[in-house]
């Protein structure tokens, strides 16, 4: 896969932007209501997906636009098909997969019912029984008690959406990081050790070390 040094230290700086703006939708995940939390968690989990599709990806935008959509149009793979493809390119392991097509089936269940639904219903509370992926995360039943949310099932899909959302990331940051030693490489043996050196100092701090969770949800004002 070839990127060149502008692309992967570009895709750094997004990658830290977005980050903030999922730290946000999670403060809204975990206060919202149990509808708002399962579709805005799956929301994030598919955005999560298709930034890592596209950068694994070799070709031009245009072509990944037609397979995984953007913000204006959908693509030819649905989200499902989207898990998919990002187990075969690497970026989510087998259990991770089976975590993603849990989700969403919890999320259409509640995205597609025109009843009041909560996570204490009996098939949401059995497929969110069957999640694997958790990771201990007390910000989460800080912001859960203090908004009168606290529930265990909710907190595990929570806690799963989190951890799964983090495993992307630090698969996205591995790329990261294989390209630019790759240019890296590829500069140096033409003899441009220079311009390999400019791309190393660019790439500073764009990525987040790889293995760092994202921060503590911020905790929103109708939470306190």
């Amino acid at each position: 896969m070839e990127k060149d040094g502008q692309s992967t230290t570009s895709e750094g700086s997004h990658l830290n932007r977005l980050e903030e703006r999922y730290n946000l939708l999670f403060a809204e995940m975990a206060s919202g209501s149990d509808r708002a939390a399962a579709v805005i968690g799956q929301a994030l989990l598919e955005e999560a997906i298709k930034n890592s599709i596209s950068f694994a990806l070799i070709g031009n935008q245009s072509h990944k636009r037609k397979l995984i959509g953007d913000k204006e149009s959908p693509g030819i793979l649905g989200f499902s098909d989207q898990c998919r493809l990002a187990h075969g390119l690497g970026i989510v392991s087998k259990t991770v997969l089976s975590d993603l097509l849990i989700i969403g089936r919890i999320r259409n269940r509640f995205g597609h019912s025109a009843e009041v639904i909560t996570f204490a219903n009996k098939r949401i509370k059995d497929r969110c029984d069957a999640l694997k992926t958790t990771v201990d995360h007390p910000g989460l039943d800080v912001l859960s008690e203090r908004s009168g949310k606290l529930n265990i099932t909710r907190n595990k899909y929570m806690r799963c959406v989190f951890a799964i959302l983090t495993s992307i990331k630090d698969e996205h940051i591995r790329m990261l990081h294989r390209n630019l030693e790759e240019e890296f490489d590829h500069l140096c043996r033409r003899g441009l050790t220079p311009i390999a050196l400019d791309l190393v100092n660019r790439s500073q701090g764009s990525p987040p070390s790889s293995g760092s969770r994202p921060k503590t949800p911020p905790t929103s004002p109708e939470s306190e």
